[in-house]
């Protein structure tokens, strides 16, 4: 169903010119939903955008004043689909009561999430949580609580306790439709494990107890898992008990398949080019098609101190290699980079995008920061505080990034000055490329223009995919500014 789409236009009195791409209106609050049965009332969860554009999001609909639904849905720039919603019947049995999570869209339009499961709708207690995937043909369990695990014991948690809560570690799928995910464990000692695993069955790839690659220790649980990539490989953090240095050594990095795990970085162990031993490793945040695997880390004894102990790597069966270290210069001049990183990808290119602090730089900026590509060629700027926006107009300052694709290209949501007056937007920028306003504060939305953007939503958008594409939740408001802060949408633009 195509709910509507057409290019921004206008800008009223702003100095800024109009965004300079197509944006789609997926939902609006108030809306009516697909099958005519309730409104849309909020968007939450967004999943995406596919290497191909494929994005997903749940929504939150009134059906009656007193009566509420929830729904899953698949969308692309031809409209959205009903994947589920609560109140259905759950493959393996009860009712669907709720989605806590969306893990995660691929380009054969299916959708992975966490579904938790009662007896009836009304029941809320007993529940049953599982990971699921979902199509228009229908939705399939991967795994669910109380399920038997391999190699003993019973799946009895997914949503892993912790000090004050519980945190889902999971990621997928691939384009075969495969998850994984870390898992607590009943009736077995060796109460963690991480898997793989689609609709036709789970395979262990790392259990507590487990010695690690190398044997100064065994594997105690697993964290920032990654993958799997399109050969099944996983890459994750795994913590460490009984290694000989203790506190010193008792982390890695690891990379996993159905033929077992090999390390690809260990705390305590030098890093490349002999400046320092790695410390504690950050974020793993992600492994590519051929295997290579990026995450930041923690330097010790490095001989700068702290000017040069945070560093990004990317690493494989073939090695590690330093993408980005604080201290190093920004390209072009103009200071140096400082700061820890947290970082997106790597893409097919092994390339990785970041945000970081400028020190040394300009001397009238108190806060100097940029979008910086890193890869095996180098490191490029993208975009810098006080670069100029769109069509030459106002200043930016303050990013925040939303993720990276093949062409080296990212979505980020900025805020442009330009004299007395400032607008929010969400751009997109790549190397030797101009900026593109996607969608601006103060300019008309889509479809018609009845409504401007107010906001880009804290959290909520996503992208690019290898078009440009990225998908994100704005609020809106009346062309008069009035507004309610309830009043929505989720959007496409590319």
């Amino acid at each position: 169903m195509t709910v509507g789409g057409c290019g921004n236009g206008g800008g009223g009195d702003e100095p800024f010119p109009p965004p300079n791409a197509l944006a789609i209106r997926l939902a609006q609050r108030g809306q009516t939903a697909p099958d005519g049965q309730a409104t849309f009332v909020g968007f939450l969860r967004l999943a995406g955008p596919s290497r191909g554009g494929l994005v997903a999001f749940q929504s939150l609909e009134r059906i009656t004043e007193d009566v509420r639904r929830l729904v899953l849905y698949l969308a692309d720039t031809g409209g959205i689909t009903e994947v589920e919603r609560n109140g259905e019947p759950a493959p393996g049995g009860g009712i669907f009561r709720d989605f806590p999570q969306t893990i995660g869209v691929n380009d054969q339009a299916e959708v992975a999430f966490v579904g938790r499961t009662a007896e009836s709708p009304d029941d809320e207690f007993g529940d049953t949580e599982g990971y699921y995937l979902g199509s228009e043909e229908g939705i399939e369990a991967i795994v669910r609580e109380g399920d038997a695990a391999p190699g003993g014991g019973t799946i009895f948690k997914l949503c892993i306790p912790g000090f004050l809560d519980c945190a889902y570690r999971y990621d997928g799928p691939n384009e075969s439709g495969q998850i994984t995910f870390v898992a607590a464990l009943a009736n077995t000692d060796d109460n963690r494990a991480l898997y793989i695993a689609d609709s036709s069955g789970i395979t262990l790839l790392a259990r507590k107890g487990d010695p690690v690659p190398g044997g100064n220790g065994m594997f105690e649980d697993f964290f920032d898992v990654a993958g799997p990539n399109e050969s099944g490989q996983v890459a994750f953090i795994g913590r460490i008990s009984g290694s000989s240095g203790g506190e010193v050594d008792n982390e890695g990095v690891y990379l996993a398949d159905e033929s077992g795990v090999i390390e690809l970085a260990r705390e305590g162990n030098p890093a490349p080019g002999g400046n320092g031993t790695f410390g504690d490793f950050r974020l793993l945040s992600g492994i590519n098609d051929s295997g290579q695997a990026a995450f930041s880390a923690h330097l010790d004894g490095t001989s700068g101190g702290e000017t040069d102990n945070e560093a990004i790597f990317l690493a494989s069966e073939e090695g590690i290699t330093d993408l980005v270290r604080k201290g190093d210069s920004v390209p072009g001049g103009g200071g140096v980079i400082d700061s820890e990183f947290y970082p997106r990808g790597p893409n097919e290119n092994g390339e990785v995008a970041f945000g970081a602090g400028i020190r040394n730089g300009d001397e009238d900026v108190p806060i100097d920061s940029a979008l910086f590509l890193a890869g095996p060629s180098g490191i490029t700027t993208l975009i810098r505080h006080g670069d100029p926006g769109p069509g030459g107009v106002g200043k930016f300052a303050q990013f925040g990034l939303a993720g990276l694709n093949d062409s080296g290209q990212v979505v980020f949501r900025s805020r442009l000055f330009q004299g007395n007056k400032s607008a929010q937007g969400l751009y997109r920028v790549g190397p030797a490329e101009e900026v593109t306003a996607l969608a601006q504060q103060f300019q008309p939305a889509p479809p018609d223009g009845s409504k401007l953007y107010r906001s880009i939503e804290d959290n909520r958008y996503r992208g690019p995919s290898e078009s440009g594409l990225a998908f994100f939740v704005a609020g809106l408001m009346n062309a008069d500014r009035t507004y309610s802060i309830q009043d929505t949408g989720i959007f496409l633009a590319e």
